[in-house]
Order: C-alpha cells, then structure tokens, then sequence
C-alpha cells in the first residue's frame, strides 16, 4: 500500500497511525487462509450466523460486550414496572381501526365514491 506523506500538522497524529501501520504489516495476527475457509463455508451454509466473529480475541470481546449488556438489561429491566393506563370512556383510537370504505346499495364496498363516482358515471 502506498502511504502519502503527511504534512507537519498531520505528523503526529496521521504520521504516528501510518508508522504503527507499516511496522505491524504482514505481522498480524491469525490464518487468512484459514479465515478465508471459514468465510466460504459460512457463506455456502443453509443457516448462516447473522454475525461471523472470527479469532479468539474478536471471540472473547463480543462475549465480554455481551456479558456487559445482558448484566445492564437485567439490572435495569428487573427494576420496572408496567402499569396500564385505565382506558378513558368514549375516546377510541381511530389508528387502529380502517376507516369505513363506500358501499353501494347491495352492500358491495363501492372503491368509487362521492365525486369520483359521478365523474366515472356521468351523474352529477
């Protein structure tokens, strides 16, 4: 990879980034062919995870950050309490209902109505 040089107000912090880059390069760790094997047959399965977590340290952050989360839901979660709010009379949620669609006179929900019925017939 080509790295640009960086001018003297980038070199201490993108100069330090690209250093670090080209000491550790070709020396990182893990089996690229190996992740790559691994990469093909996840990807040829029926049931493919929804995350590929790949390596012992990768392995061993997402069970740490796991632990952490299911640690906070159980604190948090355990402590509330859902309560129901009594239903007031007379108001209903109108959301929840479809409105009402035309019918003609055989009970046939009628898709034209009103204006749009008259132009398509003629009436007025």
């Amino acid at each position: 990879m080509v790295r640009h040089q960086v001018g003297p107000d980038y070199e201490e912090t993108l100069g330090a980034i690209n250093r670090f880059r080209d000491e550790t390069d070709g020396r990182q760790p893990g089996d690229p062919a190996r992740a790559a094997k691994v990469i093909l047959d996840v990807v040829a399965s029926d049931e493919p995870p929804r995350r590929l977590v790949l390596g012992a340290a990768a392995v061993e952050t997402v069970l740490a950050a796991e632990a952490r989360r299911s640690a906070e839901t159980e604190k948090v979660g355990r402590g509330q309490r859902v309560r129901r709010l009594p239903r007031r009379r007379g108001l209903t949620c109108r959301a929840t209902r479809p409105p009402a669609r035309p019918r003609d006179a055989a009970g046939q929900v009628n898709p034209l109505s009103g204006q749009a019925a008259s132009a398509m017939t003629g009436a007025v």
